[in-house]
């Protein structure tokens, strides 16, 4: 409060005290003080109400859409949506190390789009559930000039401190053991993952619960480690023993 404001308020409080004082006898100062404060009263209470509806309207709700497309949504729909994709992925096992992303005008003759699981926008991706080939998880990742819509109030950017106070502790959190060095939050609450590149947020995934997809696909993604240790890098997995061999060797004896 500044010097000017106090001598206001004391001179305002003086002078209805010597009202009070010069009009008791003939004033009704009862009903008046009640209609003081009813309205010093309202103004409080809108302002009150006012704050309690901007908290609930800043609080996380469930969605089952992102980036314009919804879970559940068929191919056809997804079309409408977004178009046709620009790019398509092959539809490999997890344990392959990623999947050969086609690009959709250089497919062949006879081949359709229309027949891949994983049609990509961009850094969008949609992929369709293994068994009903509808809409089963959207996700998108800042790379190079992509860019992401923000799932449930969280921008690509964010840090973790910041996801964690807007949607709380997440049901998992685990770094990548392939040197990525890549961070994952999965929100079972509101079916959503957070991925985070040096502890800020970078990509972000909507996923159906129980939906047939490459995320919930047996047996594990990866193969243990040679020497048993829980975590190793990639070529010191054994790989020979799964019958797949993603990474032959380091990269210094790839050299």
């Amino acid at each position: 409060m500044t010097v000017g404001t106090g001598i206001f308020l004391g001179l305002t409080v003086i002078a209805g005290v010597w009202l009070y004082g010069q009009t008791k006898d003939r004033w009704r100062w009862t009903r008046i003080g009640k209609w003081v404060a009813v309205i010093t009263a309202l103004p409080l209470l809108a302002g009150v109400l006012w704050f309690a509806e901007e908290r609930i309207a800043a609080r996380p709700r469930p969605t089952a859409e992102y980036g314009g497309v919804t879970l559940g949504a068929t191919k056809r729909e997804v079309i409408y949506a977004l178009g046709q994709p620009t790019e398509v992925q092959e539809d490999k096992e997890p344990e392959n190390w990623g999947r050969e992303v086609l690009k959709v005008s250089e497919l062949k003759d006879g081949t359709s789009f229309f027949t891949y699981r994983f049609w990509a926008y961009g850094g969008l991706t949609v992929e369709f559930a293994l068994d009903t080939q509808r809409v089963a998880e959207v996700d998108c990742f800042v790379l190079g000039e992509a860019r992401c819509p923000s799932l449930l109030g969280i921008s690509a950017g964010a840090t973790e401190d910041d996801v964690v106070a807007h949607l709380g502790t997440p049901s998992k959190s685990n770094i990548a053991d392939d040197l990525s060095g890549v961070k994952t939050l999965t929100f079972t609450r509101w079916n959503a993952e957070y991925f985070l590149d040096k502890k800020h947020v970078y990509g972000f995934a909507l996923f159906q619960p129980g939906a047939k997809t490459s995320r919930f696909r047996e047996p594990a993604r990866m193969p243990p480690c040679k020497n048993g240790a829980p975590e190793c890098a990639p070529w010191e997995r054994a790989w020979s023993e799964s019958g797949k061999s993603p990474v032959a060797a380091s990269p210094e004896e790839q050299k």
